[in-house]
């Protein structure tokens, strides 16, 4: 992963999310941690944790192979002009969403300080390096990959899941650990 971080207009809010947010809270500080570990059968990264006013923000940036999308991709027989879940039964859509190698549903755990931290919300974005450039997704997806210089000849599912503090105050962050719960791809 190239750390290529400092973008000036990068900001992370507790209440927010990748598309924005809507309070006046001043943005977390970013606290960079570069850690990379392979669990369940893809290879993780976090780059860095945010601490808010009113919890710890975590990016999780999950790598996924280009072999699991294309085969996936190819089983449903997906090109950027059909992929419209229009196209496919209500069953077949229930399927896919099972079977997407960009799909993952997982529920983080948090250690700080020896106390869990509760999960308040999260959400995410992927990356489809199979999909021609100019359909590039949102945005959104885009400023993460460029901010966090995730490589984009793989596949990418980012979530950024947000976490209250265990007391009333923000504490000084000394031990920070995951909790493995369960994953769902």
């Amino acid at each position: 992963m190239d750390k290529k971080y400092g973008k000036s207009s990068w900001k992370v809010y507790f209440e927010g999310n990748f598309w924005g947010h809507h309070s006046r809270e001043h943005a977390g500080k970013e606290i960079r941690i570069n850690k990379e570990f392979d669990w369940a059968g893809y290879h993780w990264i976090v780059p860095a944790v945010y601490s808010c006013s009113k919890g710890l923000v975590i990016d999780f940036c999950i790598q996924i192979s280009v072999e699991r999308i294309r085969g996936f991709m190819e089983k449903w027989n997906l090109r950027p002009e059909n992929d419209s879940y229009e196209n496919f039964t209500k069953e077949q859509q229930m399927q896919m969403e099972i079977e997407n190698p960009l799909c993952l549903d997982f529920r983080p755990g948090i250690e700080l300080n020896g106390n869990t931290l509760r999960m308040s919300h999260s959400c995410g974005v992927s990356f489809n390096p199979c999909l021609p450039k100019r359909s590039f997704h949102e945005p959104e997806t885009k400023e993460v990959m460029e901010y966090y210089g995730l490589d984009e000849s793989c596949g990418w599912v980012i979530d950024r899941s947000a976490f209250s503090w265990a007391g009333s105050r923000r504490p000084e962050i000394k031990k920070l650990s995951y909790l493995s719960d369960t994953i769902k791809s």
